[in-house]
């Protein structure tokens, strides 16, 4: 697949919006947990993101068609860039309640503008891409593991030689300069693409012919335009199941983060140290993307899918670790468990959309409004995890200890890829079309950005 300059912009964009949520890892316990507030609130905190990445993600996915996916990309960024000066506040806060309330804002506002940014930029990639999908979801994922790396070390460095209210606004500052550069590029691209798309269709089809079509872009590519409905793709048994394997694999992701710091600072620790332990995730998440896209999309999605999720429950058992791993306790052993969960994660997330589209194509057959559907559905079961991942790790820390909750964990997500395997039935026809699609991306190199 060549990598153009649309696609890079979209990359850009990933990893600046990723960046900045992985600043907020690192920093925002040593601010919340300095007043005795404990690990169950703040995972209830963290959790507050999520919420809004739901609300935003669902509603995008229903609505997106109708509107500038534009315009509402520069109010995603605007609320993002609001949260962080938000969280630059927060120790000039003396009350306890009123810093938890104001940093549960500020992670509100930045759910609502990462989801809605991500559900925008996920739309353009089956619309500019329909024959390279995994392929270019893949550096999109790339993009984002990166950013969540590179934010979460520069936050420990900037925290080590600066303060915590400053590293937020120096932060904020290069975000919004950023983001409304890239924004614009990819505007001017996209105008670009529309005229030589109109130009195309004008020298080939009547124009009076093209007037009297409500859709334009549906016409073109024989496709419907009907609305999706919610309560019919949730009843579909192959859809709910996809949709809950995402939930508990995701889930892996950010178990751990209530507890990670004091995880961490139990074994001796830095501010530079958790900023690094917490970008190993995404250190391997980010640079085994190409491998696997290139050497295991043989296997078939569901297939690789299950793997992931294996692969998650060792690296749970791991970044503890359990007594039973016979791995020394330390801070190297530690990281390689969130390097492992990093390298788990790239099965279980690459493939979902076009599993969701699958999926959405056997319910509704080809459909316009599938593509921003299936968006949205991901960034939501994305938000559920984000949801349920640190309220449940903060209990399960609080309660059993962080070695002994992520191996309960780890046993749960067992029970339900053992569902996963046995009930979620491909049709015969996706199946083909995968293999099909697997060859022809076979027979060409695999390029790098």
């Amino acid at each position: 697949m060549k990598v153009d300059i649309f696609l890079f912009i979209l990359f850009s964009l990933g990893c600046i919006d990723a960046s900045a949520f992985g600043f907020v890892i690192p920093l925002l316990p040593e601010v919340i947990l300095a007043d005795g507030i404990s690990l169950s609130v703040l995972g209830f905190i963290l959790s507050f993101y999520p919420i809004g990445y739901f609300i935003v993600s669902v509603i995008f996915g229903k609505i997106l068609h109708k509107y500038s996916k534009i315009k509402m990309l520069y109010c995603c960024q605007f609320l993002f860039t609001v949260s962080n000066l938000i969280f630059s506040v927060l120790p000039l806060i003396h009350s306890s309640f009123n810093r938890i309330i104001i940093a549960i804002l500020a992670r509100s506002l930045q759910g609502i503008g990462i989801g809605g940014a991500a559900s925008i930029l996920y739309t353009f990639i089956p619309e500019k891409y329909p024959d390279n999908i995994e392929e270019a979801y893949g550096y999109l994922e790339i993009a984002i593991g990166s950013g969540v790396v590179c934010g979460s070390i520069f936050a420990g460095f900037l925290y080590e030689y600066t303060s915590y209210s400053f590293s937020f606004f120096f932060m904020s500052l290069i975000y919004a300069i950023s983001s409304v550069i890239l924004v614009r590029l990819l505007n001017n691209k996209l105008e670009e693409a529309k005229r030589m798309q109109m130009r195309t269709l004008l020298e080939t089809i009547d124009s009076n012919m093209v007037n009297s079509v409500p859709n334009f872009d549906c016409f073109c590519n024989g496709k419907s335009n009907d609305e999706l409905s919610f309560s019919v793709i949730l009843k579909n048994r192959n859809f709910l199941i996809i949709f809950l394997c995402q939930c508990f694999c995701f889930t892996t992701i950010t178990l751990i983060h209530p507890s990670l710091t004091e995880h961490v600072k139990s074994y001796g620790g830095s501010s530079q140290d958790i900023g690094f332990i917490f970008a190993a995730c995404d250190f391997t998440y980010a640079s085994t993307v190409i491998f696997i896209l290139k050497y295991f999309l043989r296997f078939g999605r569901k297939n690789i899918i299950l793997f992931g999720g294996l692969m998650a429950c060792v690296g749970l058992l791991i970044i503890g670790p359990e007594q039973y791993t016979f791995l020394p306790a330390n801070l190297f052993t530690v990281g390689f468990g969130m390097a492992l969960n990093g390298f788990a994660q790239v099965f279980f997330t690459v493939p979902i959309i076009p599993e969701y589209i699958a999926a959405l194509e056997d319910i509704y057959g080809k459909n316009c409004n599938i593509n921003e559907m299936a968006s949205g559905m991901f960034n939501a079961g994305y938000a559920i995890s984000e949801f349920t991942g640190p309220i449940l790790g903060g209990i399960l820390a609080n309660y059993l200890g962080v070695c002994r909750g992520m191996s309960i964990y780890a046993i749960l997500l067992l029970l339900y890829l053992k569902i996963y395997w046995s009930y979620n039935n491909a049709s015969k026809e996706t199946k083909n079309n995968e293999s099909m699609k697997f060859e022809k991306k076979m027979s060409a190199p695999v390029s790098k950005i």
